[in-house]
């Protein structure tokens, strides 16, 4: 019959030793694991495009790792991230208690855009103080319904007069002082999303 095979020589082939080329098709996998993905983020208020902060945490991590603001137009803004999953905080500064939005457990895959849309809502209070007819700087308080504080500027505030404050969605009490100490109280204010209300506080002259 035929010859029988010396053992020094194995039937299957050897496998690769260190530092030779890994078999076909693994080098192609190997860089899609390690190619980075994107996150797309947009910020709305009232549905409109609007700028706000966003902070990337990595997951388990109580501080982010990076901070930027979205674009102050479009709304619109990019990153390039490693894959993984991260917590993504989006918060609206510029309204009163700067509200958040928080993505937790973002799965970002290698290659990949993963969009996320954070919407916010709120209202406009315009706030003018006068004093014998001329509009005067006066301290302005901002309580909610549950008796709260949530803004208070004590001094040369509004500047002449007229201060523009947006607020959450809600019904609050807005008090406003000029110096004498004398008080103009405007109870039961509703703030609706995307509406404007005017409040106006106006002092007699002093006796």
């Amino acid at each position: 019959g035929p010859p029988k095979r010396p053992p020094s020589q194995p039937a299957a082939s050897p496998s690769p030793g260190p530092g030779s080329a890994p078999p076909a098709g693994e080098t192609v996998e190997r860089t899609a694991d390690f190619s980075d993905g994107r996150i797309r983020l947009t910020s709305l208020r009232n549905g409109d495009p609007q700028k706000a902060s966003v902070a990337y945490f990595r997951e388990g991590e109580a501080k982010p790792f990076h901070s930027e603001q979205t674009h102050s137009k479009t709304g619109l803004f990019e990153r390039r991230l490693l894959p993984g999953r991260y917590t993504i905080k989006v918060t609206d500064s510029a309204v009163v208690g700067k509200p958040s939005v928080v993505f937790e457990g973002v799965e970002i895959p290698p290659g990949q855009v993963v969009e996320k849309t954070a919407a916010f809502m709120a209202g406009e209070l315009v706030i003018t103080a006068s004093l014998n007819g001329e509009p005067v700087s006066a301290p302005v308080e901002i309580t909610d319904e549950k008796g709260e504080r949530v803004f208070r500027n004590a001094t040369n505030w509004p500047r002449k007069g007229t201060r523009v404050v947006l607020l959450p969605e809600g019904v609050y009490t807005v008090t406003v002082k000029n110096p004498k100490g004398q008080a103009v109280r405007f109870d039961n204010v509703p703030v609706a999303p995307g509406a404007s209300k005017t409040l106006a506080a106006e002092f007699p002259a002093a006796p």
